[in-house]
């Protein structure tokens, strides 16, 4: 190193603002002073650059991280983190809900990491009690779901005159109905039937089902469970392995049945005293034992277990957790004056002197400046001790500007530029110019943290003006529409005001389309022609009239039977008007041959609605059957095949057909069991589905064989569709 470089130049790093200005005036030393001299500064710079550089983690995603989890990765990547319990009425007790660092982002050894912890819904929470006498035990145990009321019981008991599944009466242990809160009493009586002590239930088979199928069922049918958990390997956790009496076998309501659970794979817990704790979690890691670890003063060697929560040698299972208490050694620090600095400052400075310290009123992104601690100056605190931080909310806060009636890229500027966070709701409507402001949450000229988020309401249009589409032909209409990216819909109809050809009655004229709003125009059809149906069947009339009178005409038909016609039987002998424009609510006359001879001619029904098939063999004395079969190319109602066409048949004859079912509609399993699915399946594929469902296993805090995740639900499949489908382990 030359006597002209400075260390830092040595390096490929920015130099710190201090270091820029520092000023060397040469004094005279000996040669051995100077060696010194520089090693210090050596070994200084080496300390600053590692704990500034060198103890940076990445946070993870936690989402769905239970507590036990986040705490063991947080004693083993990120000791300075602090676990903070929030309601939630989402996300179930013991998991993640948020973080005040966002994932991926790195973090210093010395940054406190703060991490909210669900406790579920709010105990406190008024809740809203339905009329329980006007709907039923679905709704009443929907209810109860739904809102998370844990100290709401439902009793099935028996009764002689109200019938099974219906509301007995219901209690208030405390609370009221005007004023109930999640956590207050309430018990509902539900009748389970004329039932007595010697009324018998036939046991199902419960061998391979969950501990939760045997508890609906039991408490559908007034019976008492004991359960006994022995640990099985072979079998998952509350996994049902054997019952006091077999399936299809009676037994009395007032008898107990035994259920024998499965606890899983059996774990003899080791002896962890004196190992470290790496040594630890690798022996636990092997037995599949989950561990949890715990800081704690002790007189045995750093870093070494110096207790266990439970014993070694005792049997537990794979759900149960150990915590190893590890051994550390006290550290005191001296607290500086916190007092004057903004946040940023008081953090720079916590996490220098490895002190945690926790913000009251600061905000994200803000540069409040401090006012008080929560000990005084010089205090010798621990490097566990966390100090509270409070900060002059007025010295971090803004004026929200006033959005309204700007555009959404100015607004969204402005809003940055002054600290604020932007989230823009885009309401679909015309009053005002597209992506032009016209609401805010925050009021104009309040004051607003730094960092606060603000609702912009923004108006949404596809800033196309229709034209008087009546002006235009067909062509030119669906011409403007592809310009403009409009999906034009033409509904046709007969007219006896407009020609054939005219756009009449549009939905918009002259004004504004929302964003991705239809246009709908009428097209003329003119007036309507009668074509010529003598020798066609008396179905084939019926099928035009439906035609024309969807499509703004008004006809009528009367129908007489020709018992002298050498015609065949069902086919029109004569009609009232024939090739020749009438008006739209004539009514038109018909005969029809009825002549005894070889039968009616049977039309081809395929594609057609089914209901023209029913009224043709009610009108012509057939005998009709039908069946149903899934398809992809007939849709739901119309006739998918049909045994007999153009063939006469006489009086009683029998005409099979095929009823389409449309496409196969899957519905949501998610909650169900595999049992659910595989009911349905068989109906489906009984009826020409031929649906594939394929089962995978994950492991799941919910019962063994509920459905987590399916790859297709609540929507209408193609036949031979393969569907995917999780079971929790």
């Amino acid at each position: 190193m030359s006597g002209d470089q400075r260390y830092l130049d040595t390096l490929d790093m920015d130099k710190p603002e201090s270091f820029e200005e520092e000023v060397f005036i040469p004094v005279k030393a000996s040669k051995k002073k100077k060696a010194l001299l520089l090693g210090a500064v050596l070994l200084l710079s080496f300390i600053i650059i590692f704990i500034l550089f060198g103890q940076n983690k990445i946070i993870p995603d936690m989402t769905g991280w239970t507590k036990d989890q986040i705490e063991l990765w947080a004693k083993k990547n990120h000791k300075n983190t602090e676990l903070v319990s929030k309601y939630s009425n989402d996300i179930p007790s013991g998991y993640f809900i948020s973080q005040n660092i966002s994932p991926e982002d790195k973090i210093n050894s010395k940054e406190l990491l703060i991490i909210n912890i669900s406790t579920g819904a709010d105990p406190d929470e008024v809740i809203n009690v339905p009329d329980l006498r006007q709907i039923s035990t679905d709704e009443i145990k929907a209810w109860v779901d739904k809102n998370q009321l844990p100290n709401t019981t439902i009793r099935y008991e028996s009764h002689a005159t109200i019938p099974k599944d219906q509301l007995i009466d219901y209690e208030f242990v405390d609370g009221s109905e005007n004023s109930f809160l999640r956590k207050n009493r309430l018990n509902i009586y539900i009748s389970s039937g004329e039932n007595t002590g010697n009324a018998v239930v036939t046991l199902p088979d419960f061998v391979g089902k969950s501990k939760t199928d045997a508890i609906n069922w039991a408490e559908k049918n007034g019976v008492t469970l004991t359960f006994k958990a022995v640990f099985n390997e072979a079998a998952s956790r509350n996994t049902i392995l054997k019952q006091s009496l077999p399936k299809d076998s009676k037994m009395k309501i007032s008898d107990e049945l035994e259920i024998e659970l499965s606890r899983g794979k059996e774990i003899i817990v080791p002896e962890f005293h004196h190992f470290s704790r790496q040594e630890a979690s690798e022996l636990a890691g092997l037995m599949g034992l989950k561990v949890f670890f715990k800081y704690a003063l002790s007189d045995s060697e750093e870093e070494t277990v110096f207790n266990q929560s439970t014993p070694s040698g005792q049997s537990v299972d794979e759900t149960e957790i150990i915590t190893l208490y590890v051994s550390k050694k006290s550290t005191d620090l001296r607290l500086p004056d916190f007092t004057g600095l903004t946040e940023s400052e008081a953090k720079a400075l916590a996490q220098l002197l490895n002190i945690k310290i926790l913000i009251k009123n600061g905000t994200a992104g803000s540069d409040g400046k401090i006012i008080n601690q929560s000990q005084p100056v010089d205090t010798s605190i621990s490097d566990e001790t966390i100090v509270y931080l409070e900060v002059d909310q007025e010295s971090a806060l803004l004026t929200v500007p006033n959005f309204i009636k700007m555009n959404r890229l100015d607004a969204e500027v402005m809003a940055k530029n002054l600290g604020l966070t932007p989230v823009f709701n885009e309401i679909s409507a015309t009053s005002s110019a597209h992506n032009t402001i016209i609401g805010q949450s925050l009021k104009a000229s309040e004051k607003a943290a730094k960092g606060s988020t603000i609702r912009l309401d923004v108006v949404v249009n596809s800033q196309v003006v229709v034209p008087d589409l009546t002006k235009y032909t067909k062509n030119d209409a669906e011409v403007w529409a592809q310009t403009k990216h409009v999906t034009l819909k033409f509904v046709e109809m007969y007219s006896e005001k407009y020609v054939r050809g005219t756009l009449f009655n549009p939905s918009k004229k002259n004004k504004l389309l929302l964003k991705d709003e239809p246009v709908i125009v009428y097209y003329s059809l003119g007036l309507l022609s009668v074509p010529d149906f003598v020798g066609k069947s008396k179905q084939e009339v019926l099928t035009w009239i439906d035609d024309v009178n969807q499509k703004g005409a008004k006809i009528t038909t009367k129908f007489t039977l020709d018992y002298h016609s050498t015609k065949p039987r069902g086919s029109i002998t004569f009609q009232s008007n024939y090739n020749e424009n009438i008006a739209l609510n004539k009514e038109l006359t018909f005969t029809v041959s009825a002549v005894e001879n070889r039968g009616v001619q049977v039309p081809d029904f395929t594609g057609l609605n089914v209901g023209n098939l029913i009224t043709w063999c009610q009108q012509n004395g057939i005998i009709y059957d039908l069946t149903e079969q899934y398809s992809d190319t007939y849709i739901k109602d119309t006739v998918y095949d049909q045994n007999y066409t153009n063939a006469f048949l006489s009086k009683d004859s029998i005409l099979s057909a095929i009823k389409s079912l449309g496409k196969v509609y899957v519905p949501s399993f998610i909650g169900k069991t595999k049992d659910d699915v595989l009911i349905w399946l068989n109906d489906i594929n009984l009826k020409g589905g031929d649906i594939k469902v394929e089962f995978t296993e994950q492991d799941s805090a919910d019962p063994s064989g509920t459905i987590l995740t399916q790859s297709v639900l609540e929507t209408y499949v193609p036949q031979k569709k393969a569907i995917q489908i999780t079971l929790s382990k």
